[in-house]
Order: structure tokens, then C-alpha cells, then sequence
């Protein structure tokens, strides 16, 4: 009994060296915070490339209405569109000006209120994933009197047709679509991290915790056949482990 009571001694030392350490959180703390880690994780892979697209089809969205006003202006007869329907169809696609160029000629087809500068450029006939999301993240970070110069193909087989637009629209667009994503990541979060939680803390942690109970009860009172582990009738590594550590128990309170 003294030899049992010696080697208790630096378990008992070890148990308080760790208990004031992250380590202490216990496996409960530590299967949670892993959860949400890894969800919110999976959460960010998926926004990122989600803001980019959105911009995206934001941006293909003007130059499809500006398609269309560009026919209209194209189509008016000798070029003249009154200034007030012309600032109506501007309104309409959301645009300062709308140029189009078809062979060598470059032709501004309507325009008011033009920016003195011009301060990005976007060429949407070949936009990359990587630029697609470097200016997802520029278009929220730019300042509000930021003026965007937008590229795209031409109707009536013109080489490409211009819209000169503000960043504000796009950046409030693309910052109430980044809030939706963080409420719904959010929400996604809990319920994955608390559905994956309970599972795993029925499945494992609960087992193990009634495991570390009865050795700590047996390692007490080793004598004591009532401190001999119950096996539950699990088949995989956890019932294994109760049986084995029931049989070892039982071979040394005999």
C-alpha cells in the first residue's frame, strides 16, 4: 500500500502543474472551440470567393443595361438624344457616361456630371479569380469619391463599350451583402458547432468522463470490488477500452 501511495504522488503533481493552463479547458471547452474554429473557418473560404462573384455580376449587370442603352442611343438619329432623356437613360444604368467603340472610331454616346479623374479601371472582358477578388476588397476599401471606369464587350459587334460609374453603389451593395453573409455564417456556426458538440460529446467525451471517474474511484480504493468498471456493450474503441480496463481491474482487486 506504500509503494501505491508513493507512485500517486507525481501524478498528483503533474494534475496541478496543468490545471492552470489552456489544457485545464477540459475536452468539452476544447471540442467547442475547434468546432467553431473549423466552421468559421469554412465559413471565410466560402465569402471570399462569394464577394468576388457578386461584384462580378453587379458590375456585368451595368454593362447590360448600358447594352441596351447603348442601342437606343446608337439608334437616334444622327446621334442626337435630347440632354434630358439622355440623363435618363444614365440614371437608368446607373452611369455617368456611356462610350462605345466600334472599329477605330470612339464614340461617347451620353454623358453628364463627368468626374475630373478617373480612378480604377475595370476590364470585364478578361477578369481572373485572383483580380476578381483583390477588387472585391479594393471596391470596399476605396474612399466614397472613388469614379470607376467599367469595360465591356459591345453590342452590334462593336470591340467594347465603356460606363463611367460611382464606387459608392457598389461598395453599399457589396458591404450589405457581406453582413447578410455574416448573419447567415453565424447562424450556420451555431447550429453546426452545437449539432456536431452534442454528438460528439454523447459519443466520446461523456463515455470517457464516466472511464476517468472509475479509475480515479478505483485508483482510491483499489481493494473495493465495487470500484470495478460496469463495460457498456459498445463494439467499437470505447466499449473495447472499458473491457479491457474492467478485466485489468478486476486482476488487481483479486
Amino acid at each position: 500500500m506504500k509503494d501505491r501511495t508513493a507512485a500517486r504522488e507525481p501524478v498528483e503533481s503533474n494534475r496541478g502543474q496543468t490545471s492552470g493552463s489552456w489544457r485545464g479547458l477540459g475536452l468539452s471547452g476544447k471540442l467547442l472551440g475547434l468546432t467553431l474554429l473549423f466552421v468559421m473557418v469554412a465559413e471565410v473560404l466560402i465569402y471570399v470567393p462569394s464577394i468576388a462573384n457578386y461584384r462580378m455580376n453587379w458590375l456585368n449587370d451595368r454593362l447590360a443595361a448600358a447594352h441596351t442603352a447603348a442601342l437606343v442611343l446608337d439608334a437616334a438619329p444622327s446621334g442626337m438624344v435630347p440632354e434630358e432623356l439622355a440623363r435618363q437613360i444614365l440614371d437608368s444604368v446607373g452611369a455617368r457616361a456611356v462610350a462605345m467603340k466600334m472599329g477605330q472610331q470612339r464614340r461617347m454616346l451620353a454623358a453628364y456630371d463627368m468626374p475630373p479623374t478617373i480612378h480604377r479601371e475595370i476590364d470585364m472582358r478578361d477578369m481572373r479569380w485572383f483580380s476578381a477578388i483583390r477588387g472585391a476588397f479594393e471596391a470596399m476599401s476605396d474612399p466614397k469619391d472613388c469614379i470607376l471606369l467599367v469595360i465591356g464587350p459591345a453590342p452590334r459587334g462593336g470591340e467594347f463599350i465603356e460606363i463611367i460609374i460611382d464606387n459608392v453603389p457598389l461598395q453599399n451593395a457589396l458591404f450589405g451583402f457581406s453582413w447578410n453573409i455574416l448573419l447567415l455564417s453565424l447562424i450556420i456556426s451555431v447550429i453546426t458547432a452545437a449539432l456536431v458538440y452534442l454528438a460528439l460529446h454523447y459519443l466520446f467525451v461523456r463515455p470517457m468522463r464516466r472511464i476517468t471517474a472509475n479509475m480515479m474511484a478505483f485508483r482510491a480504493d483499489p481493494e473495493n470490488p465495487g470500484h470495478v468498471l460496469v463495460a457498456s456493450r459498445r463494439a467499437d474503441e470505447i466499449g473495447t477500452t472499458e473491457r479491457e480496463l474492467a478485466g485489468m481491474q478486476r486482476d488487481l482487486a483479486s
